[in-house]
């Protein structure tokens, strides 16, 4: 009945290649779960992309600042966390997999902290985050749902292109704007995640 498997303080490729052989040898002929990485140390970090490349499985890359500030002795800050933020979106996107952001530690109850923060993930590529508490929840949905002008402005690049690519031109104008085809998959996202998050409100 597991929806995942996470697997934390992963510092190798080899530790994913060991759980997937184990999850394989418990449950012979049933579909692989999908699994979260949690990358958590200055080693993990720094192998993010062969992590992110050893199994089929991986679903996500979570980061984990605890035991990476106390082994580099940085800060809690996100100035501190640009780094490793930073190589684990781009590991997770090189295979496809979600980046998920540490939860904000700055304070449980500290609404704002916590939508300025998941904010600042949401730039640098993050899907999401873990919360640490229930008042964390709706700052965090509302940083990661796209807002209506947000898809009001994906659906005009995406009906503009479309339009321009049925005309045989690579590119349209909008709002001042080139729309390539390396940008609508981005207006795409954007719709679908407002799609999903309206489907789980109901």
């Amino acid at each position: 009945g597991l929806d995942a498997e996470m697997l934390p303080k992963v510092e190798s490729p080899e530790a994913l290649r060991r759980l997937d052989a184990r999850l394989a040898a418990l449950a012979p002929g049933q579909a692989p779960l999908p699994v979260i990485a949690t990358l958590e140390t200055p080693r993990g970090i720094l192998n993010a992309l062969a992590i992110a490349d050893a199994s089929p499985n991986l679903a996500a890359i979570f980061f984990g600042p605890g035991d990476y500030t106390l082994a580099t002795g940085g800060a809690l800050t996100p100035r501190a966390l640009d780094f490793p933020r930073q190589v684990i979106t781009a590991a997770a996107g090189a295979v496809g997999a979600q980046a998920l952001d540490a939860p904000y530690l700055g304070g449980l109850r500290d609404v704002e902290g916590t939508r300025a923060d998941a904010l600042l993930a949401r730039e640098l590529g993050f899907s999401g985050k873990v919360v640490f508490h229930p008042d964390q929840i709706a700052p965090v949905n509302a940083a990661f749902t796209p807002n209506a002008e947000e898809v009001a402005r994906a659906r005009r690049y995406v009906a503009a292109f479309r339009e321009a690519a049925a005309r045989g031109e690579n590119v349209a104008l909008v709002d001042g704007e080139f729309v390539a085809m390396d940008l609508v998959p981005r207006m795409e996202r954007i719709i679908a995640t407002q799609a999903a998050a309206a489907l789980r409100q109901g």
